[in-house]
């Protein structure tokens, strides 16, 4: 088994907590009128923390499993799919059935449940366009499924990743991965734009095909556009592949480069907080179209960037590796899955105490406090879930369902 990253868990903490901190802003601290710019890049965190995650499950599952897949073949790839089974649904279940609850006591469960469910069940509701009434499959119950959809595109890239991990046998050294990295992202890079470029005609197709029900904007996230970039586990897949290759590359190179290592991990940190002012609050500055932008926001334009932080907190040893190490900063780390998915709940129980921040200072004071309580909130509770649920769940899935000699600890 390969040696633990303590660095990553940490930095799995920090993209949970940015798309919890994405959410509750606009939420628990709304403000109308112009918006000012720290209150834009606050809202768009979700924006570094979703290419953040899918980057970092690609490296993780490449780094983790690949040699058991390779070795093992059959019993190896069992065992793949029992750890990452073990590892989501238990506490995914359980979400869903709050989820339930919540909209049956709250405002009755649509008269589409029967039709939504068993994709839900079956974590399958990303993968094709669904519109189920006036709404989209993927918000058809509670406050959860904002952030459930993830996990549907998260089982698609374990289906998938044995295809890329039998692909990157050929990718025999580091030449020849840092060649596959510059491919993929240019591809990327490529499609996305061509996919902006053509939105609207895209959006005229699912408009056409599902009907009136589908949103004429493309840059609405539940329009046809919207899914195809931002949620579908098609698009989605690159950045995906792309930690897959990351974790290749690490897998390759020899001993880490401490000398340079705290300069590259830095410059890595600041290009993504760059990137993600540039694509948010200074999007005129890009010589783009409306749609080109709103596709790079939804999938891939920091991918990249996000990559190499990556890449940095798993090669090298300084201050920032071993912040994310710290061993506050790791528990939590370890509680991240139940923070992104329980954080919705705890947002909808504190919001409605909220006034707009921008009718009077005190008032933005005040709901500065409420988004402090509430982001502490979310996290003090995915401390105890994932102690309670997630742990034993995992443990119990496993030691029954694992084959022998195979049972591999993430």
């Amino acid at each position: 088994m390969r040696p633990n990253i303590p660095a990553l868990t940490g930095l799995r903490f920090v993209a949970a907590f940015s798309v919890t901190m994405s959410h509750a802003v606009g939420l628990v601290m709304p403000m109308s009128g112009a918006l000012p710019t720290w209150y834009v890049v606050l809202s768009s965190l979700a924006g570094i923390g979703m290419p953040l995650f899918f980057v970092l499950s690609g490296f993780v599952i490449h780094y983790n499993y690949s040699d058991s897949i390779k070795q093992e073949r059959g019993r190896g790839l069992f065992n793949f799919f029992v750890a990452r089974f073990a590892r989501i649904y238990p506490l995914f279940v359980v979400c869903l059935l709050y989820d339930l609850a919540w909209k049956y006591t709250y405002a009755q469960l649509p008269d589409t449940t029967s039709q939504a469910l068993p994709f839900y069940l079956t974590m399958t509701q990303t993968w094709i366009f669904h519109q189920l009434g006036s709404q989209s499959l993927l918000v058809q119950f509670g406050p959860s499924p904002q952030v459930a959809w993830s996990i549907s595109t998260e089982w698609f890239f374990y289906c998938v990743y044995p295809v890329i991990c039998a692909g990157l046998v050929y990718a025999r050294n580091v030449a020849t991965v840092i060649r596959s990295i510059v491919i993929l992202i240019l591809i990327a890079v490529a499609v996305i734009a061509a996919l902006g470029y053509n939105a609207q005609s895209i959006n005229d197709f699912g408009v056409a095909h599902f009907g009136p029900g589908v949103d004429q904007n493309p840059s609405i996230i539940f329009s046809f556009f919207g899914w195809l970039v931002y949620f579908s586990p098609y698009s989605r897949v690159l950045e995906f592949s792309l930690g897959c290759l990351c974790a290749d590359l690490i897998m390759k190179c020899d001993g880490g480069a401490a000398e340079t290592g705290a300069a590259r991990t830095i410059f890595a940190l600041l290009l993504l907080m760059a990137l993600d002012l540039v694509l948010y609050p200074f999007s005129a500055l890009l010589p783009l179209a409306p749609d080109q932008i709103s596709a790079f926001r939804m999938c891939f334009g920091l991918a990249p960037a996000c990559a190499l932080l990556i890449f940095c907190c798993a090669r090298y040893d300084n201050a920032i590796t071993r912040a994310l190490s710290a061993p506050k900063i790791l528990l939590c780390g370890e509680a991240s899955y139940s923070l992104y998915l329980l954080h919705p709940m705890v947002i909808e129980a504190f919001r409605f105490e909220s006034a707009d921040s921008a009718i009077s200072p005190w008032l933005l004071v005040g709901n500065v406090l409420h988004l402090i309580l509430t982001l502490l909130a979310a996290v003090g509770l995915s401390l105890v879930t994932w102690q309670i649920i997630e742990v034993p769940a995992r443990k119990e899935i496993r030691r029954r369902l694992t084959r022998p000699l195979l049972a591999i600890e993430t």
